[in-house]
């Protein structure tokens, strides 16, 4: 929201200035082409509606691009950074050299993959991609929702902390973050039951040995179970910043623990403050029977579902049997 009130000024001065070449031509269109339709989505968002004759289909719609715009780079910025510092130029060399440590820079450093036997090739890598594009176009439908709702007054949102207090804050910021974390870990305990797994969530487990882009390359099935604890704005008072924050730390998290490189420095955070590390994550992706947890590691633990990295290598072969 922050970021569409800075862009208000930029979006509407590019808007008229494609107004002088497309008047014509809009006037004879059912809706505004995209230029115009951000310009008024971003007036109707800040509840200065600039052309208050635009359908609500049009303004639905321009929610819409304005999400999946912003979604699209937030995604494809984070894992983009990453795979250049990591895999580049992988996948574009030969294949005979892709299971070597590749000339990117933490390679370079003498970074190696955890699963270095697995080359990553440009077929695993369109896929990767083409599969999280299925979910963040599945993803900008659930969010569209929710901020559509919330421009209607129909959310429970708001903006100063002082609004509902500082106990009630700190209480919905646990309470957010608590049922997220079960959420994730049950419902991805579901997904590796025989019908989950043979039905959604194989498409996940496609990938192997997680890189970046495969983070989100989900089944549309699963992207919705993956989406779905964004509809609790519908009901529950958050407080926006603390909300977006929440998420943003989340994508990163989520991201990085699909980066298939040991990072010495983050696996000591996450180990300090119980969160799922880069080892942890792709020991499941490696033999799919434990460390179900995306986030804390807490329910891996209290349900015995745990494997340290300690005990990597026997359980390894003691599961893959």
């Amino acid at each position: 929201f922050h970021v569409l009130r800075c862009s208000k000024s930029v979006m509407m001065a590019a808007a008229a200035s494609a107004s002088d070449v497309t008047s014509t031509a809009t006037a004879t269109l059912p809706f505004a082409p995209p230029a115009t339709l951000t310009a008024h989505s971003l007036d109707y968002h800040l509840h200065t509606p600039s052309t208050p004759g635009l359908d609500q289909a049009s303004l639905l719609l321009s929610d819409w691009l304005t999400v999946s715009f912003y979604m699209y780079l937030a995604y494809f910025g984070i894992t983009g950074l990453e795979y250049v510092l990591f895999y580049f130029p992988a996948p574009f060399i030969s294949a005979s050299k892709a299971s070597s440590p590749q000339p990117a820079p933490y390679a370079r450093a003498g970074g190696r993959r955890i699963q270095p036997r697995r080359p990553y090739t440009w077929r695993t890598m369109r896929a990767e991609i083409g599969w999280s594009v299925s979910t963040l176009t599945v993803g900008s439908v659930l969010v569209t929702a929710v901020f559509h709702a919330y421009n209607r007054g129909l959310t429970r949102l708001y903006w100063e902390i002082g609004e509902l207090g500082v106990a009630y804050w700190l209480f919905s910021l646990v309470i957010a973050v608590s049922f997220n974390d079960m959420w994730m870990y049950w419902t991805h305990r579901w997904l590796h039951s025989r019908w989950g797994f043979a039905h959604i969530h194989k498409i996940h487990h496609r990938f192997s040995a997680p890189t970046p882009f495969s983070t989100m390359a989900f089944h549309p099935g699963e992207a919705m179970v993956q989406f779905t604890p964004m509809l609790g704005a519908l009901v529950v008072p958050l407080h926006i910043p603390s909300f977006a924050c929440f998420a943003s730390v989340l994508l990163i998290v989520s991201i990085t623990e699909h980066l298939g490189f040991r990072v010495r420095p983050y696996e000591w955070l996450c180990d300090t403050l119980r969160l799922s590390s880069t080892t942890h994550h792709d020991l499941h992706h490696y033999v799919y029977k434990c460390n179900y947890a995306v986030y804390f590691t807490y329910w891996d633990s209290w349900m015995g579902t745990k494997v340290d990295e300690s005990a990597q290598k026997s359980e390894m072969q003691r599961l893959r049997r």
